[in-house]
């Protein structure tokens, strides 16, 4: 019916990650710095000891190409490079391979909507593949800034627009009655004459999320 869902990363998560990650190199250096200097500043008792202090040089060219600090400079710690620049590049990499991967995403949930029957998978009648679908909707509805609280329409409105990018403009088909989703579901039809439609993931995000399975799994909130 469809291909498995791409698997995700959020892009400011793991970057937010890899700053940490950073710090923590850092700190790791700068204790090893203060104790190079505790050593330095014992030499007049006989207790420093040659290398202890770090040797730290700023304002390296990488590859010829010169820039300020923190742009292209390159580190050197205790003989040992580290390389600003790559790490930069790989980050603005990872954060480029993100951005596709949710573009990828954008195209499952296009997809996804136009192939479901709906309000669940296969009809009326919930079935393994709603399972795995749910699981995978409420982690990108997480990710997108959605709670368990969002209906089905602003649910899926916040990852159309997640999904959407810079220039945003992402919006799913809207074909589904409303009224009918929720009959077809069991729940509560409060106005059946309603000609309000919905595009079926929102649908399919209104049924399961009342049901009492999907509530205790997510009781502390979506993950």
């Amino acid at each position: 019916m469809f291909g498995a869902p791409p698997m995700l990363y959020d892009p400011a998560q793991s970057a937010q990650q890899q700053d940490q990650r950073g710090m923590a190199d850092y700190d790791a250096w700068a204790e090893s710095f203060a104790q190079g200097r505790q050593y330095a500043n014992a030499g007049a008792t006989g207790y420093a000891q040659a290398g202890s202090v770090p040797h730290f040089e700023r304002h390296e060219v990488v590859d010829g190409v010169t820039g300020t600090e923190g742009e292209a400079v390159c580190e050197k710690l205790n003989g040992q490079q580290v390389d600003g620049c790559q790490a930069r590049e790989r980050r603005t990499l990872f954060l480029s391979d993100a951005s596709e991967a949710w573009a990828r995403v954008r195209d499952v949930l296009a997809q996804l909507n136009q192939e479901i029957i709906g309000p669940y998978t296969l009809g009326d009648q919930l079935s393994l593949a709603d399972l795995h679908l749910a699981a995978w909707l409420a982690r990108l509805i997480t990710l997108a800034g959605g709670t368990l609280a969002d209906d089905g329409t602003v649910a899926i409105g916040k990852l159309e627009a997640h999904v959407g990018g810079p220039g945003g403009g992402f919006a799913l088909v809207k074909d589904f009655s409303v009224a009918e989703a929720r009959r077809r579901a069991g729940l509560t039809v409060q106005d059946p004459e309603s000609r309000e439609r919905q595009n079926r993931l929102a649908a399919f995000w209104d049924a399961v999320r009342e049901r009492q399975s999907f509530k205790n799994v997510y009781k502390d909130g979506l993950h």
